[in-house]
């Protein structure tokens, strides 16, 4: 998965996903995919949508920050 800079790219990513899902989910009706396929796709998705969670979830806390927000001042025996 590339990185998603944005919310906004990331939804997108889960959109292409859940996409790709409901063609899986089509080809185990017509016969294209077999349980067994379906069984190894699953794990994948369930692997890729966990990612897409915990990377919106970094996005949202880093959200409207700044780098200076990083910036910790110490005060020592020779600056107080």
């Amino acid at each position: 998965m590339p990185q998603a800079g944005s919310l906004e790219a990331l939804e997108q990513f889960q959109h292409e996903l859940e996409d790709v899902l409901r063609r899986a989910i089509f080809g185990l009706r017509d016969g294209s995919i077999s349980s067994d396929g379906l069984d190894t796709f699953r794990l994948g998705y369930e692997l890729v949508r966990g990612e897409i969670g915990m990377h919106r979830d970094r996005l949202e806390r880093h959200a409207g920050r700044d780098d200076n927000d990083n910036v910790v001042i110490v005060k020592t025996a020779h600056s107080a």
